[in-house]
């Protein structure tokens, strides 16, 4: 209920809200929530918004370390909520990019792993076009990805831009999001029809 999380919070209700979900383990949050935090700070410069962020209990420290002070942070019992309120999400790409989408709330992913790790999944494992399980899915960007070299807080706050600005832009990328839901939830019945 993003309503009643904003009520909660003491929002307004066209409040615009931008969520940052810097990751669930220590080695993420260090190498993707700065650059994530940055690009927020950028939106904010030009815009008047509110940040929050969820922190599961056991990385709050560490993502408590890094949040700026103005940043209201959320607890994991409310992360649906939150989720729902927002108006964008900046993530690390991971499944809370299914949960949020679930929610209806547009995002912007971003991922960096360490370069030795990088040059070996791309050598071995990732052989693909996309990180995120609905831009697989629907085989197209529907969620502005970022990974490695353009994982920038520019390239990030560019891509958020105009979901923050523009109610229309916002409606079709969930809409795009949408789509992809359902085309995996098609793959994952069609895949239980198989077992």
């Amino acid at each position: 209920d993003g309503a009643a999380l904003r009520a909660r919070q003491g929002f307004k209700a066209n409040e615009k809200i931008i969520l940052v979900l810097p990751g669930s383990r220590p080695a993420e949050i260090r190498r993707i929530g700065p650059t994530l935090w940055q690009a927020a700070e950028l939106l904010d410069r030009d815009r008047d918004v509110r940040l929050i962020v969820v922190a599961a209990d056991s990385v709050r420290k560490q993502v408590l370390e890094q949040t700026p002070a103005a940043v209201r942070v959320i607890d994991e019992s409310e992360k649906e909520d939150a989720f729902a309120a927002a108006t964008v999400a900046l993530a690390a790409s991971g499944t809370v990019t299914t949960e949020v989408a679930l929610q209806g709330t547009p995002l912007v992913i971003g991922y960096k792993l360490g370069w030795i790790t990088w040059a070996i999944a791309r050598a071995f494992l990732f052989k693909g076009k996309f990180a995120t399980l609905m831009n697989v899915a629907a085989d197209a960007e529907v969620a502005p990805e970022f990974m490695q070299t353009k994982f920038t807080p520019q390239n990030i706050a560019q891509a958020a831009a105009p979901l923050l600005d523009d109610e229309d832009a916002r409606e079709e990328q969930v809409r795009r999001q949408d789509e992809a839901l359902a085309l995996m939830a098609q793959v994952a019945f069609d895949l239980e029809l198989d077992v």
